[in-house]
């Protein structure tokens, strides 16, 4: 969507008596953060630092699950060494 994005560029490139309304949406949403607004706070942070990353844990378990052929693969050797004959 090429499109979309230069028309933000150009919406919040626009200039209203010396301010950018990007400059504008900023102080807004600072002025509602200092103010106690949460969301508004989270935004100015998530888009300055970054979104906090999430601690997950991951428990390794493992399942061993016996497979028996009725007939042995092609090339199959037993331990001692000696084709299967099928």
């Amino acid at each position: 969507m090429p499109e979309l994005e230069a028309l933000l560029v150009k919406v919040l490139a626009e200039e209203k008596e010396g301010i950018t309304a990007m400059e504008a949406i900023i102080r807004r949403l600072r002025s509602q953060a200092a103010a106690g607004n949460v969301k508004a706070a989270e935004i100015l942070m998530d888009r300055s630092y970054g979104k906090v990353k999430q601690k997950i844990e991951v428990e390794d378990t493992t399942t061993v699950i016996e497979v028996k052929a009725k007939k042995p693969p092609v090339g199959y050797k037993k331990e001692d060494g000696k084709g299967e004959k099928g």
